[in-house]
């Protein structure tokens, strides 16, 4: 069984541990990619760590690296743009100009990550274990299109996203609580449960 885990932070990193180490058997292979966003390096140095809690056949590193000294959260500017880009007109082009950017970024994504993984002799890949909002999901569907998607719990707007995108396959969660919480939340940001969600949440992992 080969599984390739995508983790965007430290916590997501420890919970693609948790469940790596609750699945595998002997003879498994597990690989850990980073998704492709610029990350501090103290980040990456924390995701790292996680051969502590389970050892991993090999950490792929796609993000590009910032000096921690970096101030990642957005200035004025890019609010401004922000909020422009959700303008009724400036909406319908944004989206359109996304789509070709997102097909052609799979495309060339596609070519480096199947030489990183040639060269680790990575041909093939059973499960793939993501986060609703990482960049590599696409392009990991697209070099993996036969693999089993699994997703899993990086916070609660997984379980909004997971729901209101319809994502197809599983999902992990990690909420050591009732699922009544989950339902409630929901309504009271006006959507309703759909019973796939309930269908398709197979695991609730206390930690």
């Amino acid at each position: 069984m080969v599984r390739i885990f995508l983790t965007s932070s430290h916590l997501s990193s420890v919970a693609a541990a948790l469940i790596a180490k609750k699945l595998s058997n002997e003879g498994d292979k597990n690989f850990l990619l980073i998704d492709h966003y610029g990350k501090k390096k103290s980040l990456v140095e924390l995701i790292n760590t996680t051969t502590k809690i389970f050892l991993w056949d090999d950490i792929l590193d796609f993000s590009y690296h910032l000096d921690n000294s970096i101030d990642l959260n957005p200035g004025i500017k890019k609010k401004i743009l922000r909020k422009i880009k959700t303008f009724p007109v400036i909406s319908r082009i944004y989206e359109l100009l996304l789509k070709r950017h997102s097909k052609n970024y799979v495309e060339e994504m596609s070519i480096v990550l199947r030489d990183r993984f040639s060269a680790i002799n990575l041909s093939s890949c059973d499960e793939l274990y993501l986060l609703t909002q990482t960049a590599l999901n696409e392009t990991l569907f697209n070099v993996f299109p036969a693999a089993r998607t699994v997703y899993y719990e990086h916070g609660l707007g997984d379980y909004y996203y997971y729901h209101q995108r319809k994502l197809k396959g599983d999902f992990i969660g990690f909420l050591a609580m009732n699922l009544k919480l989950i339902r409630i939340l929901i309504i009271l940001n006006r959507f309703h449960l759909s019973l796939n969600f309930n269908q398709h949440l197979v695991n609730i992992i206390h930690l």
